[in-house]
């Protein structure tokens, strides 16, 4: 589904539960080494790196908070999103791809004196499973915008994959 770099090693974990995709010469190596193996330890192997964390929201606790005053805030959906292509340096909120594999579906941004200083976007990595990801330009952060727009964008995304 996705070009893959080959060689490649590919583990994921969620829960108790780990997932390895490898190209097979690799996996008969490394299955032994990974066998019986905790998250902890697999991740701390000497031929694992480049790994990421991610976490799943605790539905629960998950709930809108109040946008930080002085900044004016927007959301923009599907094709909206690619006009917010031609501003650089928020590559961690947003493809910058139309004909990205894993499209942006839904951003929320903050605005201070008409420039874009925050995004907070989500990505639709399967039917189930979207990411975020945000950036905030370095003067303004420490204001409380990535807390308010990834709480806020999260329930937005709740909502959507799963209406009331």
């Amino acid at each position: 589904m996705f070009d893959r770099q080959s060689p490649f090693l590919e583990i994921v974990t969620m829960g108790k539960g780990i997932v390895v995709s490898a190209d097979s010469n690799i996996l008969t190596k490394v299955k032994p080494l990974l066998e019986n193996k905790t998250r902890e330890d697999i991740f701390v192997a000497p031929f694992v790196f480049g790994h990421s964390l991610y976490y799943i929201p605790d539905c629960n606790r998950l709930k809108k908070l109040p946008m930080p005053d002085d900044f004016n805030f927007y959301i923009k959906e599907g094709k909206e999103i690619h006009d917010l292509y031609k501003i650089s340096g928020f590559e961690n909120a947003i493809q910058y791809d139309v004909n990205h594999p894993r499209p942006d579906v839904i951003v929320i941004y903050a605005m201070y004196n008409n420039k874009i200083v925050a995004i907070a976007g989500a990505s639709a990595d399967s039917n189930l499973m979207w990411q975020i990801g945000i950036d905030v330009l370095p003067q303004f952060r420490n204001k409380e915008l990535v807390t308010s727009l990834v709480s806020n964008l999260a329930i937005m995304i709740m909502e959507l994959l799963h209406p009331i």
